[in-house]
């Protein structure tokens, strides 16, 4: 109970309290199971519990701890297989084994096989050993696993005949029918077909709303549900299914929103439907009034519906607009209180009518007047070719001198920096390794001048991104300015520039270029009312002595601009010599 364990005696007129000062201050018991001698209980926030009933003092232990549970909170148990025990929660099911991990089966979101909710209400285990789970989304049986172990489930609910998936109890007959109660009535499963029947006041079920684990099977088969009212008792063996099948008939049809008939054909019901009706709407009705709010009704139009519509009591009629003109036969059937269907659906012909414009005729006449249109088309579109032809030439060639020019102008982008319109480092890569070929052949030399604009990022990030594009074409007008016509001026990213002179083999030459260089950017460079300075620092590389393909020259360049930054700035430094360079500006 709420207030813990009690004990009573057979025959004994008093209930003693079982005292379990090991759950301290929670004393609610939520789920009894006697197994043998071993009574287990499970609780609000403290897992489950054994209490071994044939050992003097009854000694209480906790088979696993309570985190290992999905919830604390346990509200059904059942034995499971090889000794094991399921556990119920309102947060998943658990499947506890001895000297085993236990197994959490929770529900998978968007998997039908997967357990249907978290929230358990109730178990059962049926004759051939599947367990029943009940919870707030209906029953869920698991009839197998699959490879990797995963429980499957099948679903039965709503949509397979219960009125409502607050499942309450389960409970077995002799006969291993499954009977569940819910909030709103009985229903009873065949285990073998999952068949279901849902009991109703006209079987005698009085009561409609049950409650949760309110329920037991009495000495002599009766099974007894608790609910909103009373005690529901069900003697299985009494119920047998209605042997009357009432018929079902047409009670109303519409063509076109007025009132029709059918007719009588060669022993069948026909309906011609207009092709200015639109539509019709045949109603019908089950000849069975001991429940009339409980019968089902199905239809299907063949010809044109994959499968049956099925709706309830209230919308007992099937509607069909702009059909396409054809024969049609419209199905309809019943199931009663009981679940059972009409043997024999009632069957209806349907000839839906076509206008003049639907006719073979006027089909006739519409292929006759594609093919002359299409004559017609085929004709002027040959003239139109032709005159075509003479143009498409002339723009042909158009198209031909303008991609060309596209192309120069694509080829002249890929070479060149946007910026600064130097050669960038692709074209410097060219030139390169044109002049290496050059000097090897001639047995020459030149120079590869690295240029690095020295404290660059402070101009960038105190007077902006504008000014450091200024200093940056500034710069490579004043290298422009110095080198000669033969010398090739790139800019290969960012503040980083490169020149190469040629015939500079010897250090004397390049040292005048490099003090020309640092020369030329002693004046400032001036920008919205700001004086930027640029100080440049210049790694010197000589062909062939520091290198002879470009990537060696360019890292002896590199290793030399490394120097002259590590030496002061301002300044220049060969890759080889590491000679010092006395500068005015360093």
């Amino acid at each position: 109970t709420r207030d813990g364990l009690f004990k009573v005696a057979a025959g004994a007129s008093r209930i003693v309290a079982g005292p379990v000062p090991q759950r301290g201050a929670i004393r609610a018991v939520t789920a009894l199971r006697l197994v043998c001698h071993m009574l287990w209980f499970g609780g609000k926030g403290d897992g489950i519990w054994q209490m071994d009933l044939a050992a003097p003092g009854h000694p209480l232990s906790q088979p696993v701890p309570t985190a290992v549970l999905s919830d604390p909170e346990v509200t059904a148990l059942l034995p499971g297989p090889d000794d094991a025990m399921w556990v119920a929660t309102n947060s998943g099911l658990n499947l506890v084994r001895r000297g085993h991990s236990t197994e959490r089966i929770l529900p998978v979101a968007n998997d039908p096989t997967s357990l249907a909710s978290a929230v358990i209400n109730t178990l059962l285990t049926d004759r051939n050993g599947r367990l029943w789970v009940g919870n707030n989304a209906g029953v869920q049986i698991m009839e197998q696993r699959d490879a990797s172990g995963r429980a499957v489930f099948h679903h039965i609910g709503k949509a397979e005949g219960l009125t409502s998936e607050n499942i309450d109890t389960m409970l077995m007959d002799t006969t291993g029918r499954v009977w569940v109660s819910t909030d709103d009535g009985v229903a009873v499963i065949d285990p073998a077909t999952y068949a279901l029947r849902v009991l109703h006041p006209a079987d005698g079920a009085a009561i409609s709303t049950y409650w949760v684990a309110s329920g037991a099977v009495g000495p002599t088969g009766e099974l007894f549900f608790g609910g909103l009212g009373g005690l529901t008792v069900i003697r299985p063996e009494r119920l047998t299914r209605r042997v009357y099948a009432a018929p079902i008939v047409v009670t109303d049809v519409e063509v076109g929103g007025k009132p029709a008939a059918l007719v009588d054909a060669k022993g069948r019901k026909q309906l011609h439907v207009p092709p200015e009706a639109g539509g019709f709407t045949v109603e019908f009705s089950l000849l069975d009034f001991t429940s009339p709010e409980r019968n089902r009704y199905a239809y299907w139009l063949e010809g044109y519906d994959k499968t049956w519509r099925e709706v309830d009591a209230t919308h007992r009629s099937a509607s069909y607009t702009n059909l396409s003109p054809a024969h049609y036969v419209l199905h309809m059937k019943a199931a009663s209180r009981d679940g059972t269907w009409t043997a024999h659906p009632l069957e209806v012909d349907v000839q839906i009518l076509p206008a003049w414009y639907q006719t073979w005729w006027f089909d006739l006449l519409k292929i006759l007047g594609a093919i002359l249109a299409v004559a017609a088309v085929v004709a002027v579109r040959v003239r139109y070719v032709q005159q075509r032809s003479l143009e498409l030439e002339r723009l042909v060639e158009q198209r031909t001198h303008e991609l060309t020019e596209l192309q120069h102008q694509l080829e002249e982008l890929a070479y060149s920096d946007a910026l600064t319109t130097l050669p960038n480092r692709r074209m410097f890569g060219d030139y390169c390794r044109q002049m290496i070929a050059t000097s090897e052949r001639q047995d020459g030399g030149f120079a590869l001048l690295l240029i690095d604009l020295d404290h660059f990022k402070q101009v960038n990030d105190t007077l902006g991104q504008d000014a450091g594009d200024a200093l940056l074409v500034e710069t490579a007008r004043r290298l422009r300015a110095i080198a000669r016509k033969s010398d090739v001026v790139a800019r290969l990213g960012g503040d980083e520039f490169a020149i190469l002179l040629s015939d500079a083999g010897m250090p004397s030459a390049v040292d005048i270029a490099c003090a020309r260089i640092l020369e030329a950017f002693d004046p400032p460079v001036p920008h919205e009312g700001h004086e930027m300075r640029a100080s440049p620092s210049i790694g010197v590389a000589l062909f062939p002595v520091d290198g002879t393909t470009q990537d060696e020259l360019y890292k002896s360049a590199d290793l030399a601009l490394y120097e002259a930054k590590r030496s002061g700035r301002h300044t220049w430094r060969f890759a080889k010599t590491r000679r010092p360079i006395e500068t005015s500006g360093a």
